[in-house]
């Protein structure tokens, strides 16, 4: 150090413990390693979603999707995709395609699915196809399902899945 800048360090209390014979020793714990050593379980909150123009993403995603369109909150226009879940499009070039993948229930699947051959707009049975054939079955995380992809005006990698038969 120069001596013009100086270093904080904070440490955790709880980071470091005493041997019997009272040498320090480094705790390295775990979530996992809890007293029943069950996982944590966790629910998505929001997504921050880079877009070239939000208010054209919230369009899309209100037309295709359905989402409501809850406003403008500081730099994010916000649409609530579920009771527990909203996208929030920032105005920010996208770098790297996002994937993003919802479950819908059959009537709302069965919906998106007419809009997509009704639109014209290229779509799939996988990630990678937009051959304007589909449903396709992928995996996820409740096993096998339906499913359809497409791409956002971003060209972010977007899937509908449904799980009922």
């Amino acid at each position: 150090m120069d001596g013009r800048t100086k270093s904080l360090v904070f440490q955790c209390p709880h980071a470091r413990t005493r041997t019997a014979d009272g040498r320090r020793s480094e705790k390295h714990t775990s979530l996992t390693e809890g007293e029943d050593n069950s996982p944590m379980t966790a629910e998505l909150d929001h997504l921050i979603v880079p877009t070239r123009d939000p208010a054209e993403s919230a369009a899309f995603y209100r037309r295709v999707l359905g989402f409501a369109h809850e406003g403008r909150a500081g730099p994010f226009e916000i649409l609530r995709v579920g009771p527990a879940l909203t996208l929030d499009l920032m105005r920010q070039t996208p770098h790297d395609r996002m994937h993003l993948a919802f479950r819908l229930a059959r009537a709302e699947f069965d919906r998106v699915y007419r809009f997509l051959c009704d639109s014209g707009m290229a779509f799939g049975g996988g990630p990678f196809d937009r051959s304007r054939h589909g449903p396709g079955q992928t995996f996820g995380a409740q096993g096998m399902a339906e499913s359809l992809y497409f791409d956002d005006p971003d060209g972010h990698n977007i899937e509908v899945r449904c799980y009922e038969a």
